[in-house]
């Protein structure tokens, strides 16, 4: 990340003579057939003669031919950064010659769609450098970054930010971790939300990749003559049908809980239009959708059904909270079993310093303790174990036997109750999540492919 390691290479520069290197092309032959008799051989060989004579002067980067069950298939291999990538077995890979085939009839290359300029930032002063050599003046005060990233990661390899985010990006990857280039939109409309969308799916993140190899200035070019959708040439043409059905995609106000029911209540609409002329306007739409559904989780931080991670003041509680019960802790609670801690009850009236959560025998306990580790053991279910812990968090400094006498909770049942109902919309946020990754992918394959 920029720093300096604790070792040096010591490179010495031999002498040698120089020699010239012939340069040639790789090509692969693939004959496929049944061998049913000798004669059969003849079939391969007219197939081989045939595309001779045909492209004599001009070699072709993917040619297929079939004669009597004998199928002739000839490829260019691509190599990129002295490695080769070329995969001529697997049909889903952009490096397959099919595959660039039909990438070449509905994809330009992304230089005609933006510019970049290159940024050249010191370690010195990254903030002062950063604002005196963008050019505020031809896209505004907030200008666009694209930042290639050196390592081959499997996302994520290519980002478009804001120039305001781009020194903590530079302090997360180093400044030797990443190239840097200022974007500058060469179309009225960028749809931002679009590409990149494009270049985090399974088709733009491949080619992304083989980008990110090279120079400097190597790296640059090779990211211009990236492919992507030639329908990022154009505007969206949105239809008042179209917009009744989705409109809720992109509306700031639909709440968590709607999520997943505005979703299915077109999701049968999607397969109709995913596959039509209007591919491009539902996935300017399902950007949106999904960067919302993505923050939700961010910020409610749905990774992992741990109840002890839970925060009660959540939202997500507060109606359900507000509609429960309550009930003293002490000094009769059928869901709790209280045991003080010290020489005398006098201990209780101690300040609450520490909070800390033990089990003993399978039960879990919440310990309230004074600084001298006096105070109290309550035992309960793991439920209300968390929520004391909770409640009693913004209590620190009171004392423990005020806290003791009006502390109150609802029953041990209704809040785990409530707890698993939330990790039951956290299951189905997760699965919206991946159902609408898998839509993306789907029409950005028939926006590249099929078109």
């Amino acid at each position: 990340k920029g720093k300096i390691p604790n070792y040096v290479y010591v490179l010495k520069n031999n002498q040698t003579e120089k020699k010239s290197i012939d340069k040639k092309l790789c090509y692969n032959f693939n004959l496929e057939g049944f061998l049913s008799s000798i004669d059969s051989l003849s079939n391969s060989i007219d197939l081989i003669n045939d595309f001779l004579e045909i492209h004599f002067d001009h070699v072709p980067h993917f040619y297929v031919n079939s004669k009597e069950g004998t199928n002739f298939h000839f490829t260019q291999n691509i190599v990129s950064g002295g490695k080769l990538i070329q995969s001529q077995d697997d049909s889903t890979r952009f490096t397959h010659p099919s595959y660039l085939k039909k990438v070449l009839k509905n994809c330009v290359p992304l230089g005609d769609i933006i510019q970049l300029r290159s940024l050249q930032i010191s370690k010195g002063n990254k903030s002062q450098l950063l604002l005196e050599d963008l050019d505020l003046t031809q896209i505004g005060k907030d200008s666009l970054i694209m930042l290639v990233k050196k390592t081959c990661e499997e996302k994520g390899v290519i980002e478009i930010l804001k120039s305001s985010t781009l020194i903590s990006k530079l302090d997360e990857f180093g400044l030797t971790g990443c190239y840097v280039y200022q974007l500058i939109p060469k179309v009225v409309y960028l749809n931002l939300n679009f590409l990149r969308e494009y270049l985090d799916s399974e088709i733009g993140l491949q080619m992304a990749q083989v980008a990110s190899y090279g120079s400097y200035h190597q790296v640059r070019s090779k990211v211009l003559n990236l492919f992507v959708p030639n329908c990022l040439k154009r505007n969206g043409n949105y239809t008042d049908e179209f917009k009744s059905l989705f409109d809720f995609m992109i509306d700031p106000n639909l709440s968590s809980e709607s999520y997943m029911p505005s979703f299915n209540q077109v999701e049968s609409f999607f397969n109709i239009y995913k596959e039509s002329d209007y591919s491009y306007e539902l996935l300017s739409y399902l950007t949106i959708f999904k960067t919302s559904v993505h923050n939700f989780i961010l910020k409610n931080k749905i990774f992992e059904k741990d109840i002890s991670k839970v925060d009660f003041s959540s939202m997500s509680f507060r109606k359900d909270l507000l509609s429960f019960e309550m009930s003293k802790i002490y000094p009769q609670n059928n869901d709790i079993f209280i045991k003080f801690i010290g020489d005398s009850l006098d201990s209780i009236n101690c300040d609450l310093a520490k909070i800390e959560i033990g089990e003993r025998e399978g039960q879990k306990y919440i310990s309230l303790l004074s600084q001298d580790s006096q105070g109290i053991n309550i035992f309960c279910g793991d439920g209300l174990v968390y929520f004391i812990k909770f409640l009693c968090g913004h209590m620190i400094g009171y004392k423990i036997s005020d806290i003791l006498k009006s502390l109150k909770v609802p029953r041990n049942d209704e809040i785990s109750l409530m707890v698993e109902q939330y990790f039951s919309r956290q299951d189905s946020i997760l699965l919206l999540k991946e159902k609408l990754n898998h839509l993306s992918n789907e029409i950005i394959r028939h926006i590249v492919l099929e078109s």
